[in-house]
């Protein structure tokens, strides 16, 4: 019995030792570690970063957008063939709440952008039982307790969204990879994962899709199938949903910084055609939104032909590079006075930027 209490209270401060250091690590990740809790972003930011060191006397755009834009503009192309540096932060998903996300943490870093081209995918502009459609997709434990704090109330289920970020914190070796964090703390970059969606294939954020060459008929009707289930819950209750329209706040946050932007839809194949009748509600929205800004709104849904994607809405990286040029003839040309100056060469020869 009494070898037994030492040995007790050692597992009780052993417990509290774990705990003690799960708690801080967490507070590290929160208040610190961007690349942590957000690899994707980080590596973004540290390409962003770089490419601004390399490009000093251009004016940087920055294209917001979803996986569409990330697999769908080569912004190496863009930058070499113009006059100013471009950057794709399109990232899986990334509706109008991580757009303002994005945005608001390139001020904080220091990289603010001179023009921002917006896309908007009007599924994500609708809402899923009483919040926003985009939340579905979206994962808590990347923000900070401000971000959280500003932003989980958007979320269809903000306690599971709260609870989803507290446990993030409390037991951050539950959802973070010890492998993130030794990369963190003996570099102070960003881990990510080699399967990772959001890993962009070149410096510039674009990332290759699949291949148009060996890419048979049968695969894109399959991808484009799946795609469509998962969109039919925003096509059957297109309403806005209640609350801050977030593409309002950030269209407001740029004009209050002086920074004009411009937005616009991707293309997306025929399938998608009954679906965009039943999401025009939504696109008329944002359409009133961009009015009321004083910002342009380019529609760019059907300016490429079915073969050109791999699943009904992304572009193969070879038909991703013709889309790239109508991309900087009709939407960056399509600026509000003050934008940058664009001029932009299609037939300049883009050196690969692997």
């Amino acid at each position: 019995m009494a070898r037994g209490k030492p040995s007790r209270r050692a597992l009780g401060w052993a417990c509290f030792a774990v705990l003690l250091s799960q708690l801080v690590l967490g507070v590290v990740t929160d208040q610190m570690a961007v690349p942590v809790r957000d690899p994707e972003f980080a590596c973004r930011e540290s390409q962003l970063r770089a490419l601004r060191a390399m490009y000093p006397d251009r004016k940087v755009v920055v294209l917001l957008g979803t996986s569409r834009t990330m697999l769908g503009i080569n912004a190496c192309r863009l930058t070499q063939s113009g006059t100013n540096l471009c950057y794709n932060f399109g990232m899986p998903a990334a509706g109008p709440t991580r757009q303002l996300l994005t945005w608001r943490r390139l001020v904080a870093s220091g990289l603010k952008p001179d023009a921002v081209a917006i896309e908007i995918l009007p599924a994500l502009h609708t809402h899923d039982g009483q919040k926003l459609f985009e939340s579905r997709w979206s994962d808590p434990s990347r923000l900070s307790f401000d971000e959280m704090r500003q932003l989980v109330p958007s979320y269809a289920q903000p306690m599971r969204g709260a609870i989803r970020w507290g446990v993030s914190r409390l037991a951050p070796f539950v959802r973070y990879s010890p492998t993130t964090y030794r990369q963190y703390f003996a570099s102070g970059e960003a881990y990510v994962a080699p399967s990772s969606e959001g890993i962009p294939s070149d410096e510039f954020g674009w990332r290759q899709g699949f291949s148009i060459h060996g890419w048979e008929d049968s695969h894109r009707e399959k991808a484009t199938r799946m795609l469509l289930r998962q969109y039919r819950r925003a096509c059957e209750d297109p309403r806005p949903a209640p609350g801050e329209p977030m593409l309002e706040v950030l269209l407001d946050e740029l004009c209050t910084a002086g920074v004009p932007a411009v937005v616009f839809t991707m293309p997306e194949s025929s399938a998608f055609h009954l679906q965009a009748m039943k999401v025009e509600p939504a696109v008329s929205r944002v359409k009133a939104v961009c009015q009321q800004h004083e910002v342009p709104f380019v529609d760019l849904r059907r300016e490429m032909p079915d073969e050109a994607f791999y699943d009904g809405h992304h572009l193969h990286p070879e038909t991703a590079d013709a889309f790239t040029v109508k991309f900087a003839q009709k939407v960056l040309a399509e600026t509000p006075h003050g934008y940058p100056g664009w001029a932009f060469n299609p037939s300049t020869q883009v050196v690969s930027s692997h």
